[in-house]
C-alpha cells in the first residue's frame, strides 16, 4: 500500500512540474531542420510551451533575422517558420524568444549551392547553377565566395545565376565556390585569352613583336603546363601558327615575344590571335607594318637629272608600284636595291628652297607612307691643290664635299703625306689624346639672344661616364650630371683601314687607324624656345712640344678654309679639323654653316688655370624638342722639317684664334669626328678658295 502512495505522489510531482512548465516557459530547441539558399520553412524540434503566443519569435545569423510565417505544433514540441532567400551556405546560428525567456541557440544549416556551368565574358565569369539564393531586402544580394583560390565580391543575378569578376592573373583551372568551409564540386574553366598590346609595329622585313595580354599563364592553377597557340595571318591567308614564340615573362603582366616573317608584297598588316587549351580563342588584334622610314637622299646639281638613292629602313616586301616623290615632281622608276635603299629617277627640276631647307621626299606602299625633307642639291666645292693637281694627284676629289679620297699609302687633308697615321688614344672620358693634342667637349650652355646671356652653363668635367662596348669597333660613353637632367651620348667608331662613309647622304672619307665620333644631347630643357644651345670643343696642345720657335709657349699659324682648318705649331705638329657640309635636323637633313666663337668669350676665363694651350670651338644649336646630335672631324699629324719661316704667337694670343666652327642652325644636327696621327717628313701648306694662311700674333 505504501508503495502504491509514493508512486502516485510521483507522478503527480511530474505533472505539476509540466504544469508549472507551460506557465512558466523554459523554451528548450533539441534540432534544427536545414534549408537550400533560396531559403524555406525550417522545423525547430524541442519544448515549446507556447501554442499561440502573439510574442514568440524565431531568430537567424548575427545580425539576428527574423525567421517569418511562424507557427507551433497544439502539441508545443515543434516550431515552423520560413528562413529568408540568400542565405549563403554555412552554419548559422538559431534561437527562439519570448517575452522575458530566450531558448538555448542551436544551428541553422544552409546547405552549398550547384554549380552546372561556366561563361567567361572578359574578366568576368558567370557561374549557372542553383541553390544560390534570391537578393531580398534583408539580403541586398552580395555575397562573400573564395574562386579559384582568390577571394572576390559577386552578385547574385538569381538562384541560378552568379556572376564573378576575376583577376587578370587567373589562370586555368576548376572553379570552386567556398564559404565558412563549405565548398561545391569543382567545373574546369579554360579561360579566354585577351591582347592588350603588341609593341613595336615591325618593319616590313620581319622582326619581333611582343605581345602582353590577360590570361596567357603557361601554367594552370595546379601546376601543369597548358597549351598556348599564337597564329599569324597576312591578307585573306590562312592562320599560320608561330614557330618562334617564346615567353620572357610567365607571370602576370605576360609577355611573349615572336619573330614575324617577312610578309608578301603589297601586304601592310597582319593580325594575332591566341588560342589557349580548350580552344578559347582571343580576338583578332591587327597589327600595321612600319611606314618607310627616310633617312636620306643622295644628291644632285640642280637642273641635271639623274638616279637618287633612298635610304632607311622598312622598304622590302612593298607593293610593286610604290611611289617616291621628291618635292612637287614623282620620281619615275623607283626599284628596290635592298630593305634599306630604293633607287629612282629625278629630273632635278624642283627648285631648291630659297630659305635652304631641303626637299620633302614623300614615299608610298599600299597604305604605308612616309615624308623626311632630307634631299638637298649639291654645289661644287673644289679639294685643295698642288701645283693645280688636286688632293695632290695622290686622291679622288669629292667635288660636293671638297673632300679629299687618298690613295693607299697618302693621307692628310689634299693627300700629301706619306707616312702611317697613328692609332689615337681615347680616354674613359671620351676625350681623345693625338700626339700632342687632346680634344673634347668642354662645356655646354644655352644661349639667351634677346638679352645676350648664358642662363645655363654645364662643365663636363662634372659629367659621371659610363662606357659600353658595343661592337668590336664602336664604344658607346654615356655622361650624366648631378644638377642638369641633360644626357650626354658619345658613339665611338674606330677604323683600321681607309674608308668612305656616308653621312646625310654625302660621302666623307675617313683615312686608315681614324675615329668618328657621333655625339648626341637629349633630355635637355631650355628656357625658352627661342634660346639656342651651344656645344664647346675644348682643342689643348702640350706647352712643350711648341719650341720651334725659340719659345715653349709658341704657335706658328693657322689654315683655314670653307669647311676644314689646319693648326700647326711651332714644332711641326698639326691639327686637322674637317666639316661635314650637312647635319641632321630631326632626322631631317640640313646645310650647315660655319662660325667662330668670339675669341674674347667668357668661358676663356675658366681655362686660364690651365698650363696648356686651349682653343674652344663652338657648335649652336638651335632650340629642339628631343635630341641634338654634332659630328666633328679632327686629324693631326707630325711634320719632322724644321721649318721657322713661320711667325710665331704668344699664349696670351692663342685665344684670340679664329678657329671655323661648324653652326647648327637647328633642333639637331650631325657632324662625323675622326681622328688621326700622322708623321711626315715635310708638310706644305696648300690653299684653296678661301683658304688663308695667317701668322698668329697679328690675329686679334
Amino acid at each position: 500500500m505504501l508503495k502504491r502512495i509514493t508512486f502516485f505522489l510521483f507522478i503527480l510531482s511530474v505533472l505539476l512540474e509540466f504544469k508549472n512548465s507551460l506557465v512558466n516557459g523554459a523554451i528548450q530547441i533539441t534540432s534544427v531542420s536545414s534549408v537550400s539558399l533560396d531559403g524555406g520553412q525550417t522545423t525547430l524540434s524541442g519544448v515549446f510551451p507556447y501554442p499561440t503566443p502573439t510574442d514568440f519569435q524565431v531568430y537567424i545569423g548575427n545580425p539576428p533575422i527574423l525567421c517569418s510565417s511562424l507557427s507551433i505544433s497544439t502539441d508545443g514540441t515543434s516550431v515552423y517558420c520560413t528562413a529568408p532567400a540568400n542565405s549563403v551556405g554555412g552554419s548559422y546560428t538559431i534561437y527562439a524568444k519570448v517575452t522575458g525567456e530566450t531558448s538555448n541557440t542551436d544551428k541553422l544549416l544552409v546547405y552549398q549551392p550547384i554549380i552546372s556551368g561556366l561563361v567567361q565574358t572578359g574578366d568576368q565569369v558567370t557561374i549557372t547553377g542553383q541553390g544560390f539564393g534570391e537578393p531580398t531586402t534583408s539580403y541586398p544580394g552580395v555575397i562573400n565566395y573564395q574562386v579559384m583560390g582568390i577571394f572576390g565580391i559577386s552578385k547574385v543575378i538569381s538562384s541560378t545565376s552568379l556572376v564573378f569578376q576575376i583577376p587578370r592573373t587567373s589562370r586555368n583551372g576548376a572553379i570552386k565556390l567556398r564559404y565558412q568551409g563549405y565548398e561545391t564540386t569543382g567545373l574546369s574553366l579554360h579561360l579566354t585569352p585577351n591582347i592588350s598590346t603588341i609593341t613595336p609595329s615591325p618593319l616590313t622585313t620581319g622582326g619581333s613583336i611582343t605581345i602582353s595580354g590577360d590570361f596567357l599563364s603557361p601554367i594552370d592553377v595546379s601546376g601543369f603546363t597548358t597549351s598556348i597557340n599564337i597564329f599569324y595571318q597576312t591578307g585573306l591567308s590562312n592562320l599560320s601558327i608561330f614557330s618562334q614564340c617564346q615567353y620572357i615573362s610567365s607571370v602576370y603582366p605576360y609577355l611573349v615575344i615572336c619573330q614575324i616573317p617577312t610578309p608578301p608584297q603589297g601586304i601592310d598588316r597582319f593580325n594575332i590571335q591566341i588560342t589557349s587549351q580548350g580552344g578559347r580563342s582571343s580576338e583578332a588584334y591587327q597589327v600595321l607594318y612600319q611606314p618607310p622610314t627616310i633617312k636620306t637622299a643622295s644628291p644632285l646639281f640642280y637642273g641635271q637629272p639623274g638616279n637618287v638613292t633612298i635610304n632607311g629602313k622598312s622598304f622590302a616586301q612593298l607593293a610593286s608600284d610604290n611611289k617616291v616623290q621628291i618635292g612637287s615632281v614623282l620620281c619615275t622608276n623607283p626599284t628596290l636595291l635592298d630593305p634599306e635603299n630604293i633607287i629612282c629617277q629625278f629630273d632635278a627640276s624642283v627648285p631648291p628652297p630659297s630659305n635652304g631647307d631641303p626637299l620633302e621626299v614623300k614615299i608610298k606602299s599600299v597604305s604605308l607612307e612616309s615624308s623626311n625633307k632630307v634631299f638637298l642639291y649639291s654645289q661644287i666645292i673644289p679639294c685643295g691643290s698642288v701645283n693645280n693637281l688636286p688632293c695632290s694627284g695622290h686622291g679622288i676629289c669629292h667635288n660636293t664635299t671638297g673632300f679629299c679620297q687618298c690613295d693607299d699609302g697618302w693621307s692628310d687633308m689634299i693627300c700629301s703625306s706619306t707616312e702611317n697615321p697613328e692609332v689615337p688614344k681615347t680616354n674613359p672620358n671620351a676625350s681623345t689624346e693625338i700626339s700632342n693634342f687632346q680634344v673634347n667637349i668642354g662645356y655646354i650652355r644655352e644661349h639667351d639672344p634677346v638679352k645676350g646671356q648664358y642662363p645655363v652653363l654645364i662643365d663636363l668635367k662634372d659629367a659621371t661616364w659610363t662606357q659600353t662596348n658595343i661592337t668590336s669597333n664602336q664604344t658607346l660613353y654615356e655622361g650624366k650630371f648631378t644638377y642638369n637632367p641633360i644626357v650626354i651620348q658619345i658613339s665611338l667608331y674606330q677604323y683600321q683601314d681607309s674608308v668612305l662613309v656616308d653621312f646625310a647622304g654625302e660621302k666623307i672619307p675617313m683615312d686608315k687607324n681614324s675615329v668618328k665620333y657621333i655625339v648626341k644631347l637629349s633630355n635637355f630643357t631650355f628656357q625658352s624656345q627661342f634660346n639656342s644651345l651651344e656645344v664647346i670643343f675644348r682643342s689643348k696642345i702640350d706647352p712643350n712640344s711648341l719650341d720651334n720657335c725659340g719659345d715653349p709657349d709658341s704657335i706658328k699659324n693657322i689654315t683655314t678654309t670653307q669647311n676644314w682648318i689646319q693648326l700647326l705649331t711651332g714644332k711641326g705638329t698639326i691639327l686637322n679639323a674637317k666639316f661635314s657640309n650637312r647635319m641632321f635636323v630631326d632626322t631631317r637633313v640640313y646645310k650647315s654653316s660655319i662660325v667662330n666663337l668670339d675669341g674674347g668669350d667668357p668661358l676663356y676665363e675658366l681655362e686660364e688655370n690651365s698650363s696648356e694651350y686651349v682653343v674652344l670651338t663652338s657648335i649652336p644649336v638651335n632650340y629642339f624638342h628631343d635630341s641634338c646630335e654634332i659630328d666633328p672631324n679632327f686629324s693631326s699629324l707630325v711634320s719632322l722639317k724644321d721649318d721657322n719661316s713661320k711667325e710665331c704667337a704668344t699664349k696670351e694670343s692663342f685665344a684670340k684664334w679664329k678657329i671655323i666652327v661648324i653652326c647648327t642652325v637647328c633642333p639637331v644636327g650631325i657632324v662625323a669626328l675622326t681622328l688621326i696621327i700622322l708623321k711626315k717628313k715635310q708638310i706644305g701648306y696648300f690653299l684653296r678658295g678661301l683658304n688663308h694662311s695667317i701668322p698668329l700674333k697679328n690675329l686679334k
